[in-house]
């Protein structure tokens, strides 16, 4: 027998409701867990930087990087700050 095949009929499963899933053997959520949860927002020049990458600078990022070399985290966001002095709108 292959331990790598899964017997679990995922058909069956995705046509569950969620009336029909059984959580009985899930605990209910205490205070304790959502005194230890911490709320965070996400850092928006982060996600600017990550649109600006895929839509308009990573073809010209990975056009000029040689030897299959990956960039670093400085190299991106220093290309994501040449836009700003290159007046380039980062909000499209």
């Amino acid at each position: 027998m292959n331990n790598n095949i899964s017997e679990t009929n995922w058909a069956k499963l995705d046509a569950l409701s969620e009336s029909e899933i059984d959580t009985s053997d899930i605990p209910p959520l205490t205070e304790s867990f959502f005194n230890k949860s911490r709320w965070w927002k996400p850092v928006s020049p982060l996600n600017a930087l990550e649109e600006i990458l895929e839509n308009f600078g990573l073809a010209k990022l990975m056009q000029e990087v040689e030897d299959d070399e990956f960039l670093s985290g400085d190299a991106a966001y220093s290309y994501y700050q040449s836009l700003d002095k290159n007046k380039v709108n980062r909000n499209c």
